[in-house]
């Protein structure tokens, strides 16, 4: 059974809820569908494989890039930089990262589980991993839990902002300017600006990426999120921008710190090593505490030495759930217009209700099968039990995104 209590677990420590954000150079490609059930086991493996691999190498910080669209046409690989900590506040291996509001020009900070941040309709399962050298990662977590985290983040959000500007922002160039603080003299990066300059003096190398006159054109009519002013005008004249991409950040980072290890994890494979770390991997475990995979799992979720292994999962499901089911796009907030504190309110109520006939038989059933799909079950009767409690008159007619609400709520089918 306490096989079957850490793999729930461990699902909510992974999603911390769901987002479906995806990225084009950086940042969010608005979806309002539902991931396919093969998609979210994906994800799960993916986010299992890399929390795995930053455990036994004994990180505290890693910097980790996904493949959030197919850009080989511009010659972008990675396309969405963040950062995993291990210690964070709200659970082992949490990602911080940049993200755009969905089909608006801003953008917020944002902490998520591992498997929520491969849950975003990728081009490939696939991250590449830098674990940075010891003096980095100190440095790194001092920037991420300071003010400094805030100080270098500009709300205002360009998919192809400038990196040598400061008016606009994408994902990459935050967690970018992040790394220069990081990475600088102490106290001599305390801006936007003084990062930019650290970062030409270092020799940080931009993607150069092509927009034609038509395709400039569309973009300026259509896209919210997508902005030129902060170019000068030889990107008009050249149809050449220099953006900050996940690769061009990958790059320096593998320049600058020498020390550090760089991996690609592939769903369904083995971790692949592109370059070991200047630090043995066994002293980097020595400053790691020991944990076993079972422990981490467990340890994933806060719970009181007095809380039964039932209440661990309860509280892992309810985290999972109300944060899938209270998303942006999803049907409760669409349809019934629920703010999120009000939605996840009236979830975890429900959360409870559904969860209490599940036996202790059923649970330890769930392991030999799939542990997901209990969590599916609970969370399908939840939205369910919401659902009705509102009533027809407090629903809308169509979503924002214009699907009929009594279509949209497919979400069973489509979990099935």
């Amino acid at each position: 059974m306490k096989t079957m209590f850490s793999s729930l677990i461990r699902l909510s420590s992974l999603l911390l809820g769901f987002s479906l954000a995806g990225a084009s150079f950086a940042g969010r490609e608005c979806t309002t569908h539902t991931p396919q059930p093969n998609t979210i086991a994906q994800a799960f493996a993916l986010g299992e494989s890399v929390t795995r691999l930053l455990d036994r190498d004994g990180a505290r910080v890693a910097i980790i890039a996904r493949a959030g669209s197919d850009q080989s046409k511009r010659g972008v690989r990675y396309t969405h930089v963040a950062f995993a900590a291990r210690d964070h506040v709200k659970g082992r291996w949490t990602v911080t990262h940049m993200l755009n509001h969905c089909g608006e020009d801003t953008a917020d900070i944002y902490d998520e589980g591992l498997a929520n941040f491969f849950l975003d309709d990728l081009f490939v399962m696939e991250a590449k991993v830098i674990v940075p050298s010891d003096s980095l990662q100190t440095r790194l977590l001092e920037a991420i839990n300071s003010p400094l985290k805030r100080v270098l983040f500009e709300r205002q959000y360009s998919l192809i902002a400038n990196p040598w500007e400061t008016r606009f922002q994408n994902s990459n160039n935050w967690a970018l300017e992040l790394i220069a603080a990081g990475s600088a003299p102490r106290r001599e990066v305390n801006n936007r600006r003084q990062a930019q300059q650290w970062l030409r003096s270092t020799g940080y190398q931009p993607t150069k990426i092509a927009i034609g006159a038509g395709e400039r054109a569309g973009t300026r009519l259509f896209a919210a999120n997508i902005r030129y002013s902060d170019h000068p005008d030889t990107a008009w004249q050249t149809q050449r921008y220099d953006v900050a991409t996940g690769d061009s950040v990958l790059h320096y980072v593998e320049r600058i710190d020498a020390g550090a290890a760089i991996y690609v994890v592939e769903y369904g494979k083995t971790p692949a090593l592109l370059r070991a770390s200047a630090i043995p991997t066994e002293r980097r475990l020595l400053q790691a505490p020991s944990i076993s995979s079972s422990d981490a799992a467990t340890n994933a979720v806060t719970v009181s030495s007095g809380t039964s292994s039932r209440e661990q999962v309860l509280t892992g499901v309810r985290a999972l759930v109300t944060g899938y089911a209270c998303r942006d796009a999803g049907y409760l907030r669409q349809c019934h217009e629920l703010n999120p504190s009000r939605c996840e309110s009236l979830v975890r109520i429900a959360v409870n209700e559904c969860f209490a006939p599940v036996s202790d038989r059923e649970l330890v059933e769930a392991e030999r099968n799939s542990a997901l799909g209990v969590v599916e079950r609970i969370g399908m009767c939840a939205v369910a039990s919401v659902d009705t409690s509102l009533g027809v008159q407090q629903k809308r007619a169509v979503s924002s995104s214009g699907d009929s609400c009594a279509d949209f709520r497919r979400y069973q089918a489509a979990a099935r």
